[in-house]
C-alpha cells in the first residue's frame, strides 16, 4: 500500500517538473513564433512543433515511439543472435 501511494508521488513530481520545464521554455520563446517552435525553424515545419495544434505533437510521438521499438528490437536481435545454434536460422 506504501508503495502505491510513494509511486503517485513520485509521478506528481514528475508531471510537475515537465510542467514548469515546459512553462519556462514556452516563456523565453520569441513571440513571432508558435508556441512550442524554435526561433530558426523553416516556416514548413511551424505545424508540426505547434503547441495549439495537437496532430503536430501526436505525429512527434508517433516516430519516437517508432525510433524505440527500432532499437528496442536490434537490441533484442543482437542478444538472442548467438543463442541460436542452426546455421540456417542465423
Amino acid at each position: 500500500m506504501f508503495v502505491a501511494s510513494e509511486r503517485k508521488m513520485r509521478a506528481h513530481q514528475v508531471l510537475t517538473f515537465l510542467l514548469l520545464f515546459v512553462i519556462t521554455s514556452v516563456a523565453s520563446e520569441n513571440a513571432s513564433t508558435s508556441r512550442g517552435c524554435g526561433l530558426d525553424l523553416l516556416p514548413q515545419y511551424v505545424s508540426l512543433c505547434d503547441l495549439d495544434a495537437i496532430w503536430g505533437i501526436v505525429v512527434e510521438a508517433v516516430a519516437g515511439a517508432g525510433a524505440l521499438i527500432t532499437l528496442l528490437l536490434m537490441l533484442i536481435l543482437l542478444v538472442r543472435l548467438p543463442f541460436i545454434k542452426e546455421k540456417e536460422k542465423k
